[in-house]
């Protein structure tokens, strides 16, 4: 009779590991269903952020920004590494037609003091960039997974 038992457990393992077997491309092919949802969520999103605002720019991320100096000088960061006061003033300057040093200074310490753009200083100057926490933001508009992204943003 255990004989009989210990033969009947060893089939049924047998069956069930064919079972696991069986069932992985199905797993497989799930995982990959549940990745496309994913990528089609976040294309929608970018289609309603376009109709909504009439641009995919990184401006959505700060609603209350009206200042079109500092909203420019964050997609100049967003565009480049970071950059020096002269750096952004020169780009604003190729965009707007005008800029000032003094100008872009105070709108970087706004900027700065709202968490927006972070600096860090060296011997020679100090350099500013967009903080972690409006590039972690900006992967949730996009619904991008939840990574560290200054691996893919150049600093």
């Amino acid at each position: 009779m255990r004989k009989e038992i210990r033969e009947l457990s060893d089939k049924m393992e047998r069956l069930e590991n064919t079972i696991k077997e069986m069932s992985a491309p199905y797993s497989q092919a799930l995982s990959y269903i549940e990745k496309f949802q994913d990528i089609s969520k976040g294309y929608f999103r970018l289609l309603e952020l376009y109709e909504r605002y009439g641009a995919i720019s990184p401006e959505v991320l700060l609603p209350g920004l009206k200042d079109p100096i500092s909203i420019e000088i964050i997609k100049i960061l967003f565009d480049a590494k970071e950059r020096n006061i002269s750096e952004i003033t020169r780009e604003l300057k190729k965009r707007r037609g005008t800029a000032s040093r003094r100008i872009v200074r105070e709108r970087l310490q706004i900027l700065e003091e709202k968490g927006a753009v972070e600096s860090t200083s060296s011997q020679k100057s100090k350099k500013y960039s967009i903080s972690q926490r409006l590039l972690d933001k900006w992967s949730q508009v996009l619904l991008l997974p939840k990574t560290d992204m200054t691996a893919s943003y150049p600093r």
